[in-house]
């Protein structure tokens, strides 16, 4: 007779019997979202009193900034109170000092050959400005530069075909009559870039002086004839301001050789205004 153990297994009669083993218990499902989910928060009577605490400073602060900024565009804005008269002078200068900038340049195969060409050359120039009586501090070098030709052909690698030197100097004339042999006597010399030729007065102190006095008459007789246009009296003055232009004038010789110089050249006149602005309170 064949017998069976719990769980129906034949049971072998030389072996012994198998213990019963439980089965697990399975897990209960887990609960609904719905149970979990999350609570109101109760408002805490603290924290409310701190939250409008933080937003009555808040609202302070802005105000304070915005007055602050308003305030100051304001003040920006604000035009000074009082008569402002405003006039000119104009000064009209005969020249007294040209300037003259020229150069020499020169093309070799060599450095070497180009600076001995250069240093040839402005030697002659100045021993053709001996008759003129040019000081050493009138003359004065105000630019050197030296760079290489090359070859830039394509499919070639960049080859120097020579080199080429330029020495650019400046003269101050102080005898207006002698700028058009000046400029003969350095062409002849070896220059052969004559850039420009500019006229101008050795000393502006005493004429911008006379154009601002007339000026500042100018201006103080406009605010009292303001003022009594306008009924009122004239008070101390508040502010003066002053702006001058250059008198600078420029004869421009385009960078040409002396072959193309002018055959005179003409100083003119030179003219500076002096604009100032008076500023009185009304008393």
């Amino acid at each position: 007779m064949v017998e069976f153990d719990a769980n129906l297994n034949p049971i072998d009669s030389n072996q012994p019997p198998t213990s019963f083993v439980p089965p697990r218990p399975t897990p209960p499902p887990p609960p609904p979202m719905s149970n979990f989910a999350p609570q109101q928060l109760r408002p805490n009577k603290g924290s409310g009193a701190l939250f409008g605490l933080v937003a009555i400073v808040a609202v302070v602060m802005i105000a304070f900034v915005g007055l602050n900024q308003l305030r100051n565009s304001g003040s920006a804005t604000n035009q000074p109170e009082g008569i402002v008269a405003n006039a000119d002078s104009t000064a009209y200068i005969t020249p007294d000092v040209a300037k003259l900038t020229f150069g020499v340049s020169k093309t070799a195969a060599t450095v070497a050959v180009v600076e001995d060409q250069l240093n040839s050359a402005i030697t002659n120039v100045k021993t053709a400005l001996d008759p003129f009586n040019i000081k050493d501090k009138d003359f004065q070098t105000t630019d050197f530069t030296l760079y290489p030709n090359q070859d830039f052909r394509s499919g070639v690698s960049p080859r120097t075909l020579s080199y080429t030197g330029r020495h650019t100097l400046t003269l101050t004339v102080r005898g207006l009559n002698q700028v058009d042999d000046i400029l003969v006597a350095i062409t002849n010399a070896g220059v052969n870039e004559i850039n420009d030729v500019s006229f101008t007065v050795e000393d502006m102190d005493k004429t911008l002086a006379d154009a601002r006095s007339d000026a500042i008459k100018k201006a103080k007789e406009k605010a009292k004839q303001m003022a009594s246009d306008a009924g009122v009296s004239l008070g101390r003055l508040v502010s003066i301001t002053e702006y001058s232009q250059s008198p600078d004038q420029y004869y421009g010789l385009g960078g040409k050789g002396g072959g193309d110089i002018a055959p005179s050249v003409q100083p003119g006149s030179l003219q500076t205004t002096v604009n100032v602005t008076l500023t009185y309170a009304v008393s």
